[in-house]
């Protein structure tokens, strides 16, 4: 998702305005690994509890497949983008991304969930 979304939008990701505001005491630009790191970290968590989740679908449904798994993650990755927009960047952060900074966020989440759900469903027995 950062791989996808640093070179279009040429910005770091939204944690390190996070770290800058609640834990820094410079501009978030002051803050490129830091931010790299955290964003990693977060997507790792992220990338657990959708597997957590995942997982017990497979077990309540008997069946799952890269199908299933890319439009689980599909979702999962909108979701976390809605969130991401509305409570993380317009209420935590108090920012207001300009209508392209919104559409590369969203597709870059979708690219997350997409990608984490094939692998997931790939490896579903």
């Amino acid at each position: 998702m950062t791989a996808y979304r640093i070179p279009i939008a040429r910005s770091l990701p939204p944690t390190a305005a996070f770290w800058a505001r609640f834990v820094g005491d410079e501009e978030a630009s002051e803050y490129p690994v830091v931010g790299l790191v955290l964003h990693l970290v977060y997507g790792m968590v992220g990338g657990g509890f959708f597997a957590l989740l995942f997982e017990r679908r497979v077990v309540e449904s008997g069946q799952m497949d890269e199908k299933r798994g890319t439009i689980w993650g599909a979702v999962y990755g909108f979701l976390l983008s809605v969130f991401g927009i509305h409570v993380v960047l317009k209420r935590v952060l108090r920012m207001n991304p300009q209508s392209d900074e919104r559409f590369i966020f969203h597709v870059s989440h979708l690219i997350y969930g997409v990608t984490l759900g094939a692998w997931l469903g790939s490896r579903a027995e």
